[in-house]
């Protein structure tokens, strides 16, 4: 899924000015956007603001396929389904606009037809109804991406690296050959790694994540601040 950034969150801006202000480009998608999740039944709602809420909040791009199967849509329309999702979830969650006026400022706009934005009142509701819990985890996302780049996509595969000697195959080495990518522009990585140092990476994420763990525990043990 591709991903855009939009100065949507000021609330010192109108929110129909807002929305007004958005590229071109992204605009034709919400659109579309808009249409698919007009279309989508009511029972999946939830699926989709946790779709969203994970891709957003964790900026990592959610599997076109695995979205597709869950929401029961195709998956040419994957794409601008989650833009136009996102696009809810990011204001509502970080604005304290109802939902009404978050509709009606959509077909203002000409992002949604009146007809589709009034349809899309209960998503929105339901988006205000987890605003408390959806802003948290965008605060969040926002703290942790301060300064360094953020991963965001991940993978992995097994290549078999093989020895010749004489034009006969001497010697063979399994090797993963490890992709990584970031939200900023160029910095992408490609390297391979042998099984030792695999499982070395191994621990040793492993142990990260003991400690990210018992982090949020702490975390979530200290009360609230009040303002």
């Amino acid at each position: 899924m591709g991903s855009f950034q939009v100065n949507i969150g000021n609330r010192a801006k109108p929110l129909a000015e807002a929305l007004r202000d958005l590229p071109a480009r992204v605009k034709s998608g919400m659109r579309d956007g808009f249409v698919g999740l007009v279309a989508l039944p009511a029972d999946r709602y939830h699926h989709l603001l946790s779709v969203v809420t994970e891709s957003v909040g964790g900026r990592a791009g959610a599997r076109p396929d695995e979205v597709a199967n869950t929401l029961g849509v195709d998956i040419e329309r994957v794409g601008s389904l989650l833009s136009a999702g996102s696009l809810v979830v990011v204001t509502l969650g970080l604005r304290d606009s109802a939902a009404t006026e978050f509709v009606q400022a959509l077909a203002a706009t000409g992002l949604a037809s009146p007809a589709d934005a009034e349809k899309l009142l209960p998503f929105c509701e339901l988006v205000v109804s987890q605003r408390v819990g959806v802003r948290q985890l965008l605060t969040r996302s926002q703290l942790g991406a301060v300064v360094l780049p953020v991963l965001t996509d991940f993978d992995a595969t097994v290549d078999i690296r093989l020895g010749f000697e004489d034009g006969q195959i001497a010697a063979a080495l399994p090797v993963a050959v490890v992709h990584m990518d970031t939200d900023s522009t160029g910095q992408e990585v490609w390297f391979q790694i042998n099984q030792r140092q695999l499982e070395r990476l191994i621990k040793t994420l492993n142990n990260a994540l003991k400690e990210i763990q018992e982090a949020e525990r702490w975390i979530d043990s200290k009360p609230e601040r009040k303002g």
